[in-house]
């Protein structure tokens, strides 16, 4: 049977381990708390019981396996999520440059007046402004002048760091019954992401 101690010994079981205590501790305290990102679309394939996985099979799994199959599609939409919000900030941030955004209002953080130096909080100006419409429609006209041909006010970067969302998902919900929790406790988790990072860790280990 699955032994998450026996797997500490070769592919950073133990950190998982510590990290599912940990979660499992939090789950109840930060149900009602923490954002929670929605699960992938699509079902996962028809994984056999892997709660039931020897050391050796989770190995072969993450070496030939669904789980280096869904730890080689999160390597890719990793890549591709951080190379497109480089390339697409690389047109957008000049257009922002123009614009002198300010906080409509205090808020916790926040002054009202204060400039709005990263896009990502153009929120804080209101989006009734029409600077906020304006910059949005510059925006639309970048990302097709760019080649992107996907939804109307959609941003490709924002696309990209989605699917990679998705790719987390997957390996989560392949993973999360092999240590003894589900899915929705490790994604309320505070520790949700270092659950997938020592996941990859362990298929580049198995590879």
């Amino acid at each position: 049977m699955f032994n998450a101690r026996s797997l500490a010994l070769s592919l950073n079981g133990d950190a998982i381990n510590k990290s599912t205590k940990n979660m499992s501790n939090q789950h109840k305290k930060h149900r009602r708390e923490q954002p929670r990102l929605s699960p992938g679309a699509g079902a996962l394939p028809n994984l056999g019981g892997t709660e039931n996985m020897t050391v050796d099979q989770f190995k072969a799994e993450m070496r030939t396996g669904t789980g280096a199959r869904l730890a080689v599609q999160l390597f890719i939409a990793m890549a591709f999520a951080k190379a497109e919000k480089e390339r697409v900030d690389a047109y957008i941030m000049p257009i922002f440059a123009k614009y002198d955004f300010r906080v409509a209002k205090d808020m916790p953080g926040h002054t009202a007046g204060e400039k709005i130096t990263n896009p990502e909080l153009i929120y804080l100006a209101g989006l009734e402004n029409e600077a906020v419409t304006a910059f949005y429609a510059e925006c639309d006209a970048a990302h097709r002048a760019h080649g992107w041909r996907g939804a109307e006010g959609a941003c490709p970067a924002l696309v990209a760091a989605r699917d990679q969302i998705k790719a987390e998902n997957n390996l989560i919900k392949w993973a999360a019954p092999l240590f003894g929790v589900s899915f929705d406790t490790v994604n309320c988790s505070t520790l949700r992401r270092e659950f997938v990072e020592n996941l990859l860790c362990a298929a580049a280990k198995s590879l």
